[in-house]
């Protein structure tokens, strides 16, 4: 069983965007249980390729501390 850390909002953390490709990102809301989605998810912000500010549910497997 892998143990993880909570995130915790304003937690610097790395999302995995696309296979292989994990993205810097801060959390805004910390692991909550999505209806949409039945699992726990992260909701984080992370600036796009164009330089726009996004906003997106993240599961909590694809999350992981900055530090």
């Amino acid at each position: 069983m892998l143990l993880r850390t909570l995130q915790r909002a304003d937690q610097s953390v790395y999302v995995q965007y696309r296979t292989h490709v994990w993205i810097p990102g801060t959390v805004i809301q910390g692991p909550a249980f999505s209806t949409l989605f039945q699992r726990r998810v992260v909701v984080v912000d992370f600036y796009e390729a164009d330089g726009s500010l996004a906003r997106r549910l993240f599961a909590e497997e694809d999350v992981r501390p900055s530090n």
